[in-house]
């Protein structure tokens, strides 16, 4: 209790400190005392080891297949992976000035590991108030949203980068009136930049 109340304050980590930090003892000290009051009690020993393996056991064992399953298929291939066209992009985007980017979930954790810049929504566990956060990237790229409420989300998260790459588009479009200049361009993504147009301009390659 006294670990998880400390972690409890790191709000971004305090759920994966207690996993890898917190749970791991606990369950050690309830195996140990289980192990205690069935040393003390012999008779109880063969229906709480049946009790476990029926009721907790196999039936997780069942459910972590399934996950992996799933998820190999439907999250690995496109959460882990990128194509070529986006770790060239990423590569550019590390030579340019830092900045914050605006970008999916997935895509922002190979962008920070990657291009080395800050980004708005990465890994789960890292990133302060992901709910809110992730709302309003669905937002910025929803059509059905103004161009003011899309400027304001820039301006509220100092974005200076906004990734627009397969994951991007299934979302929404880009709205061409806000203030944003592609610097990077192939075809798997388009990197816009939100600063002085007259300055990303002169920096294009020529």
């Amino acid at each position: 209790l006294a670990g998880a109340a400390y972690f409890s304050y790191g709000a971004g980590m305090s759920g994966l400190l207690f996993q890898h930090m917190v749970h791991l003892p606990i369950a050690l000290f309830a195996a140990t005392g289980l192990e205690a009051v069935l040393n003390r009690i012999p008779r109880l020993r063969t229906p709480t080891m049946t009790a476990l393996v029926a009721f907790f056991l196999i039936p997780n064992a069942c459910t972590i297949r399934h996950v992996t399953i799933q998820t190999g298929a439907d999250v690995w291939p496109t959460s882990l992976y990128w194509t070529r066209g986006e770790i060239d992009a990423a590569i550019r985007l590390r030579s340019m000035p830092p900045g914050h980017v605006l970008s999916t979930r997935d895509n922002g954790n190979k962008i920070g590991w990657l291009a080395l810049h800050h980004v708005l929504l990465g890994h789960w566990g890292t990133t302060p108030h992901k709910g809110a956060k992730q709302s309003d990237m669905e937002r910025f790229f929803s059509d059905g949203v103004s161009m003011e409420e899309k400027n304001r989300i820039l301006k509220h998260y100092s974005i200076r980068y906004v990734w627009y790459g397969e994951k991007e588009r299934r979302l929404g479009s880009v709205d061409w009136r806000l203030p944003l200049i592609p610097v990077i361009r192939n075809d798997a993504v388009t990197v816009f930049d939100t600063e002085d147009p007259l300055r990303v301009i002169r920096s294009l390659p020529k």
